[in-house]
C-alpha cells in the first residue's frame, strides 16, 4: 500500500530467490561430481547372501539361527501389591535350514525353572511348548522385579529374563461431605 510495504515484499522475494539459487548450485555441483550412478550401469548382484562368498576379504558369514529358543513375558506387568499374576514361557525348536516354521519341543522334554522374588518354581512344558508360573506380586512398589527363567533341553540350559513392577499404593483424597463448601483461593 505504501512504499514501506512494497520494500518488505521485495525483501521476501529476494530471500526466496537466494534460497532457490543456492539449491540450483547444489544440484549442479552434484551432477558435475561424476559420482552419480549411470542409468546404463549394470548390477553385480549375484543373488547370494551377504558374506557368503569364498573371497577371503569378504565379511564373515553371520552365525546360524539357534536350534532352540526360549521367551517369557508377564501377564500383568504392573500389578497391585499382592495381586495374582502369571509368567508365560514359550520354547521352540527351529529347523537349521530355516525351511519350515518353528515347532514346540516334545511335551515334557523341557524343564523350566522360574525364580520369582527369590522363590524358585519348576514346571515342564506342555505339548505346545508353553509353561507358566503363578505368583503373587509382592515386590517393592515402583522397583522393577526381575524374573529369571532357565529352560533345560537335551542337557543344555537356556536363560532369559522378564520383569514386573508393582504399582505404588496411592491413597485417594476423600471427597468432602455433602453440603461442605469447597474453599477457593
Amino acid at each position: 500500500m505504501n512504499r514501506r510495504n512494497g520494500l518488505q515484499g521485495l525483501r521476501w522475494h529476494g530471500r526466496l530467490l537466494g534460497v532457490v539459487g543456492c539449491l540450483v548450485v547444489i544440484f549442479l555441483a552434484g551432477c558435475a561430481s561424476g559420482n552419480a550412478p549411470s542409468l546404463n550401469a549394470t548390477s553385480s548382484n549375484t543373488g547370494g547372501l551377504a558374506g557368503s562368498s569364498n573371497d577371503p576379504n569378504a565379511p564373515p558369514t553371520p552365525p546360524p539361527f539357534p536350534a532352540f529358543t526360549v521367551g517369557a513375558w508377564v501377564a500383568n506387568m504392573a500389578p497391585q501389591k499382592g495381586e495374582a499374576d502369571r509368567v508365560y514361557v514359550l520354547t521352540r525348536l527351529h529347523d537349521p535350514a530355516m525351511t519350515g516354521p518353528s515347532q514346540p519341543p516334545p511335551q515334557g522334554s523341557v524343564g523350566v525353572t522360574a525364580v520369582i522374588d527369590g522363590v524358585a518354581q519348576n514346571n515342564p512344558t506342555d505339548k505346545t511348548g508353553y509353561a507358566y508360573f503363578d505368583f503373587k506380586a509382592n515386590a517393592a512398589p515402583t522397583v522393577p522385579s526381575v524374573i529369571t527363567l532357565t529352560a533345560n533341553y537335551q542337557g543344555k540350559s537356556y536363560q532369559t529374563t522378564t520383569f514386573y513392577t508393582v504399582l505404588p499404593d496411592i491413597k485417594g483424597t476423600p471427597t468432602p461431605a455433602a453440603g461442605t463448601p469447597t474453599p477457593h483461593p
